[in-house]
C-alpha cells in the first residue's frame, strides 16, 4: 500500500521463512525507492487579474506587481499564493515551472517585467510594449516567495495590466 508520504507498507505474513522473507523486503525496499523516485507530489499556486485591474505607476527600480484581484484553485498544502504580499510562496522544495503572462495597453516605451524569489531578480524577464510573458524553472526551498516585478528605464510610467496570470506548478522534488 502507498500511504501520503510516498512509503511502501508491505506487510509480510509470520509463516514466511526467513529467506523468503529477507528477499521480500529487499525487493518491496527496491520498489520503494522506485516509487519514491518516480512520484512527484503535486503543488501549484496561481494569482491572476480577473477583473479591471488598477493603475499602477512604474519607477526605473523594480516594483511588486500588485494588480492581481484572484487566486486560482490550490493545493495550499504546497504552496501557497497571496493577495496581500502580491506573491506565492513554495511550502515545499523543488523544482517549480514558473508562467507568467499579461497584456496591457499599448504604452509609448517598454517595461521590463521579471520574476523574483526572496526579492532577487532571476534570469527570467520579459521587456515589452504590450503582451508580455516569463517562462523558467526554478529551484525553491520550502518558504521561498516568487512574485513578478515591474520597471521602465527613466522617469515613471502608468500601467493598467489585463489578462494576466502568474502560476508556479512543482516538477520536480529535491531529496535532502
Amino acid at each position: 500500500m502507498v500511504d501520503f508520504n510516498n512509503r511502501y507498507s508491505p506487510a509480510i505474513p509470520p509463516s514466511v521463512d526467513a529467506e523468503l522473507a529477507r528477499f521480500l523486503r529487499s525487493e518491496f525496499g527496491k520498489l520503494q525507492h522506485a516509487l519514491t523516485d518516480a512520484v512527484v507530489l503535486p503543488a501549484f499556486a496561481g494569482l491572476e487579474v480577473s477583473g479591471v485591474p488598477a493603475t499602477q505607476t512604474l519607477t526605473s527600480s523594480y516594483a511588486v506587481l500588485d494588480c492581481w484581484d484572484g487566486i486560482t484553485p490550490t493545493i495550499p498544502e504546497r504552496a501557497t499564493a497571496s493577495l496581500t504580499t502580491n506573491s506565492i510562496t513554495a511550502d515545499e522544495a523543488g523544482v517549480y515551472q514558473l508562467v507568467a503572462s499579461g497584456g496591457m495597453d499599448l504604452v509609448s516605451r517598454p517595461c521590463t517585467f521579471a520574476a523574483h524569489v526572496n526579492g532577487t531578480v532571476t534570469a527570467a524577464f520579459a521587456v515589452t510594449q504590450a503582451n508580455w510573458s516569463i517562462s523558467a524553472l526554478l529551484s525553491l526551498s520550502a518558504g521561498d516567495v516568487v512574485d513578478i516585478r515591474g520597471k521602465v528605464a527613466s522617469t515613471t510610467l502608468d500601467i493598467d495590466l489585463t489578462n494576466a496570470a502568474l502560476s508556479i506548478f512543482r516538477v520536480s522534488e529535491i531529496r535532502a
